[in-house]
């Protein structure tokens, strides 16, 4: 397979993982199951759904809007990112679009971008944030670098993090997202993406602010493991809901998102529909698990209709030439 089709796939699998979900997040999984259906990908928001927002059927929302303006960035400065100049960058972009007015911007994003605005130096407090705003984002790096790089992806991260997400368990997390991505670009086997995706989220934690969150590697790890008890793949997704946690914190969206990948492993777009029912942050454990499947399945597993609706609500992401740009500062 062409690594172009994989490169492009990541972006529209978290495109399309992020609409399909968006519309059923923070709602608990018996509610979603008794909605959905299995022939259906897209859904309007629920008219009894309790948080206000005006988004329609097959919008995206931060997810995919964070990342694209993360590779737009990195792309406008050849892969040369400083900290200060990213921060400034992303907090006029959301600013620009009134996108803590629309209600999809995350706690620690927001409140970054609040400082930033303001001209106000930051506490350490203040930049310890462990909810899912930095693995979310984080895709354009496993598209850039190889699983060679694996240290620079590990201290470009770090930068991305600094003033909104500088904890031990947010990098990890977006460390297994990028390692994921970057190892199933290089076209390595399914088991090595894994260990690499482990590798780098286990070494992520020894890096930024120490703090008193479970360890996300070990969450994820506990989940590969325990998971082969259940012969009931329905059984073993209670399990993640019901026990794991779904919220919006890293240690909740990343073992998920690559749990549920390996639960439906060979079976990509049945993952897809079973991840947004899992309740609480669909979006963005399906946006992640998308760009999982895009990377490892390439592009055509996506139906062309389903990306000529997400181009046709959403504008037009350019998603495929802004994978190709990306892949342009990759070092194969």
């Amino acid at each position: 397979m062409d690594i172009a089709d994989r490169a492009y796939g990541v972006l529209a699998g978290l495109a399309l993982g992020d609409a399909a979900g968006m519309p059923f997040e923070m709602l608990n999984r018996e509610k979603i199951k008794a909605l959905t259906k299995d022939e259906q990908l897209f859904y309007q928001i629920p008219e009894d759904h309790f948080l206000d927002r005006e988004l329609t059927r097959a919008e995206v929302t931060d997810d995919t809007l964070l990342t694209l303006h993360l590779a737009n960035f990195l792309i406008d400065n050849h892969a040369n990112l400083s900290k200060d100049d990213y921060y400034y960058s992303l907090a006029h972009f959301i600013k620009d679009k009134q996108l803590i007015e629309k209600g999809i911007i995350g706690p620690s994003t927001t409140k970054m971008v609040k400082k930033i605005l303001q001209n106000e130096n930051f506490s350490l407090g203040e930049r310890a944030g462990f909810s899912s705003g930095l693995p979310m984002k984080i895709t354009p790096l496993g598209i850039i670098y190889s699983d060679k790089q694996a240290d620079k992806i590990l201290a470009v991260i770090e930068e991305i993090a600094y003033y909104s997400h500088y904890t031990d368990t947010a990098l990890s997390a977006a460390a297994g997202v990028a390692a994921f991505i970057s190892a199933a670009l290089s076209g390595k086997e399914y088991q090595n993406i894994i260990e690499f995706s482990f590798k780098l989220m286990e070494k992520a934690e020894k890096l930024a602010l120490k703090t008193f969150q479970p360890s996300t590697f070990k969450r994820t790890e506990f989940l590969f493991s325990y998971l082969q008890k259940y012969s009931s793949q329905e059984k073993a997704l209670d399990f993640i809901s019901q026990v794991m946690g779904t919220g919006i914190n890293s240690y909740e969206v990343v073992p998920a998102a690559l749990a549920v990948f390996d639960l439906y492993l060979g079976q990509p777009i049945k993952a897809i529909k079973k991840s947004i029912a899992l309740g609480g942050d669909t979006d963005t454990i399906t946006a992640i698990l998308g760009s999982f499947i895009g990377a490892y399945y390439g592009i055509d597993v996506f139906e062309t209709e389903w990306l000529q609706l997400l181009n046709q609500v959403n504008d037009n992401l350019e998603l495929k030439e802004t994978a190709n740009l990306l892949l342009e500062l990759r070092e194969l």
